[in-house]
């Protein structure tokens, strides 16, 4: 009876095998990139799109079928990419933006403040698509958005940072949409001024491009200067270049605690100025959100 019992499990498991073997057969026939490994998948990506930068979203990001009937009318054009792994960014930006966002909100924000955002951007020289970005990551659009530590408005102002801009641009408080929007600005562009190069560095052969300058200012957004110059600190301290962006993201890590016998050699007290950094997940994410969105309203916004 045992004996009996065996064969039947090793024929019905030899049957379950082949059956598997010709349906991924059949499968690879219909579309054998369906049955990469995602390591493999997101390499043919960037692949197609990298060889054809003017390749439609949906069909260079058409390993993955049930976003790509969301994504559509964006096209690889008007910036060259340098980084591959940008392809994936923005289609994956692309995807959030019209299904989990959704464009209704994008638009109702620029019929009512379009007028706005372009005109501080311009006032403080930022591309207003990257306001937007920011608008996006902070708030969804929100006009009325609270975060648990206090920040409001579409552009998340702290009240201590809201006091501040306010008395710097003449305005009663960040309360109101506009001048939320106008102080949000403000506060990007005086700590982007932050990170302006002295000349003998420049001489040296260390200054930044125009995209170091952006993530490191969205860094200090998000996280306060204190943490980007604490970063940059350590950064000299190792004979790197503070001015770096990638640069400092793999320092930001290094302000947490457990590396305080390094601190002991750059700061006389032990400690980072601003103190011990453990939320540099959060704000090397925040960048590469900023960055991801402001890569797809260039390509859909003029």
């Amino acid at each position: 009876m045992i004996t009996i019992i065996r064969y039947i499990l090793s024929t019905a498991i030899i049957l379950v095998v082949c059956i598997g073997a010709m349906a991924n057969i059949h499968q690879s026939e219909q579309g054998s990139r369906m049955f990469l490994p995602m390591h493999d998948q997101r390499a043919t990506v960037q692949k197609v799109a990298y060889e054809n930068p003017a390749a439609e979203i949906d069909k260079t990001y058409s390993v993955f079928p049930r976003r790509s009937e969301i994504i559509s009318e964006a096209y690889f054009i008007d910036f060259e990419i340098e980084d591959q792994e940008t392809v994936i960014d923005i289609s994956q930006f692309a995807y959030d933006v019209r299904n989990d966002l959704g464009f209704p909100r994008i638009q109702n924000i620029l019929n009512t403040y379009e007028e706005t955002i372009k005109e501080y951007a311009n006032r403080y020289s930022f591309d207003w698509r990257l306001i937007l970005a920011v608008m996006n990551q902070e708030s969804r659009f929100q006009i009325q958005a609270v975060s648990h530590r206090g920040a409001y408005g579409l552009m998340q102002i702290m009240p201590l940072t809201g006091r501040d801009v306010s008395m710097a641009l003449g305005i009663d408080g960040v309360r109101q949409p506009k001048d939320n929007i106008a102080g949000g600005v403000y506060y990007l562009w005086r700590v982007r001024s932050l990170f302006d190069v002295p000349t003998d560095i420049a001489a040296a052969d260390l200054h930044p491009d125009d995209d170091d300058i952006i993530r490191l200012s969205l860094a200090a957004y998000n996280a306060g200067p204190t943490r980007v110059r604490d970063a940059q600190q350590l950064a000299i301290y190792l004979g790197l270049n503070p001015y770096r962006w990638q640069v400092i993201r793999d320092l930001l890590p290094m302000l947490s605690r457990r590396h305080y016998t390094l601190h002991g050699y750059v700061w006389e007290n032990g400690r980072p100025e601003g103190g011990y950094f453990h939320g540099w997940p959060e704000t090397v994410n925040y960048v590469d959100n900023v960055m991801g969105y402001y890569a797809y309203y260039r390509l859909i916004f003029e």
